[in-house]
C-alpha cells in the first residue's frame, strides 16, 4: 500500500468477492470518507488531474462527508458523478440538521 495524505490508497483495488451459501456474488466497495490529498502531499501528485478522479483510480467508492455540515449545489453533485467511472458509487451523508436535533 501507498501512504498519501492522511489516508492509505492501494497500488491496485482488491476484488474482493463473496460466494454465500445461494452462490449468488457479492460484491464490495472500499473507500473513506472523502477524496482530498493533504497539501503536503500534492506536490507530489501531477498537476491538471482531479483529486476524485485520481482518488477513483484506487477506491471504487467514497463518502461525501461534507455534506453532513452543508449542503451542496445540485450542479456540484452532478459534476462529481461524471468524474469517476460509472461503476464507482458514493455514500451521501445525512445532514446534521437531520440527525442532531438540538433540544
Amino acid at each position: 500500500m501507498d501512504s498519501i495524505g492522511n489516508g492509505w490508497f492501494f497500488k491496485e483495488l482488491p476484488t474482493a468477492i463473496c460466494k454465500c451459501s445461494s452462490m449468488s456474488v457479492l460484491q464490495l466497495r472500499i473507500g473513506r470518507a472523502g477524496w482530498s490529498v493533504s497539501s503536503r502531499y500534492a506536490e507530489r501528485l501531477p498537476v491538471g488531474r482531479s483529486q476524485l478522479k485520481r482518488y477513483a483510480r484506487h477506491m471504487n467508492a467514497v463518502e461525501i462527508n461534507t455534506s453532513f455540515y452543508r449542503p451542496h449545489q445540485r450542479r456540484t453533485y452532478d459534476r462529481w458523478a461524471r468524474s469517476p467511472p460509472a461503476t464507482f458509487s458514493f455514500s451521501v451523508k445525512m445532514p446534521k440538521a437531520i440527525t442532531h436535533k438540538d433540544y
